[in-house]
């Protein structure tokens, strides 16, 4: 069970990164807000974190990063931008490759799917649909449904039950058993497929990005409209191939392949 002391360090924290992500300063109903806590608890937190530098409140009464803070988020800003040129250039090498449009994606605290970069085809539209920066439930996207194949059987069934699962093309899984049948083969194959599930007339192919632990951090997928010549085992060896590269491309940077995470807060 959470103490007094431990629900108040991470209401602190959630205040933190609601600053980082400030593009300036913010008043103290707009820092509650985004932190989704009471101005009273915003108001004490913040105060305390201002009594240790780590908040500093401007002269119009606005609370901004202290300097410390500021000086890394400067920082963290100038690796997720070269982290950022990195994965761009690798996606933009998919998609010459494939000749379709690739999204990059995770999933988010809520287990919504979140595209967080991607390139595109002028000849292909499929990406039209697929907008970096958007968030989608995840079960009707090849991407969504590789991540969601991640997660502990407990969590699926969490998933399951906190919404129905709505048809939104001719060919949405709607069912929860036979939506978890599809997720077990998703993780026995490590790749998945979506087969007009989220826009009639189009499939889509997602492999995972993993850290140097193994651990799931990202899915690559490409999309297009149908038809098309392209082999499910060709699409899914050229997304393996950039894949893999792209985590050896990020694995000099000071955040690695975590650094996508840092991106997916960014687009928030």
């Amino acid at each position: 069970m959470a103490t007094h002391t431990t629900r108040s360090i991470v209401k602190a924290f959630d205040l933190l990164q609601v600053a980082c992500l400030l593009p300036r300063s913010a008043s103290l109903r707009d820092v509650a807000a985004k932190a989704e806590i009471s101005v009273a608890t915003a108001h004490r937190i913040l105060s305390t974190l201002k009594n240790v530098g780590a908040i500093r409140v401007a002269a119009d009464g606005s609370y901004e990063l202290g300097q410390t803070l500021a000086d890394l988020r400067s920082r963290d800003i100038v690796e997720a931008a070269a982290a950022r040129r990195i994965i761009d250039s690798r996606l933009a090498v998919t998609t010459r490759a494939l000749g379709t449009s690739t999204r990059l994606a995770t999933l988010d605290s809520q287990r919504m799917l979140h595209f967080v970069a991607g390139a595109d085809r002028l000849a292909d539209t499929s990406g039209v649909s697929r907008v970096v920066g958007a968030r989608f439930e995840a079960y009707f996207h090849a991407a969504g449904k590789l991540l969601l194949s991640a997660l502990e059987p407990g969590e699926v069934g969490e998933y399951l039950a906190a919404a129905p699962l709505v048809p939104v093309a001719a060919k949405t899984i709607t069912n929860p058993g036979r939506l978890v049948a599809e997720l077990r083969q998703i993780a026995r194959l490590d790749y998945a497929v979506e087969d007009e599930e989220f826009v009639n007339g189009e499939h889509a192919f997602a492999v995972p990005l993993r850290d140097d632990k193994g651990t799931l951090i990202a899915a690559l997928s490409a999309s297009r409209r149908l038809p098309h010549a392209q082999n499910t085992a060709h699409i899914v060896h050229v997304l393996r191939t950039s894949a893999n590269a792209l985590a050896k491309d990020l694995h000099d940077e000071p955040k690695g392949v975590r650094a996508i995470g840092w991106l997916s807060a960014q687009l928030a």
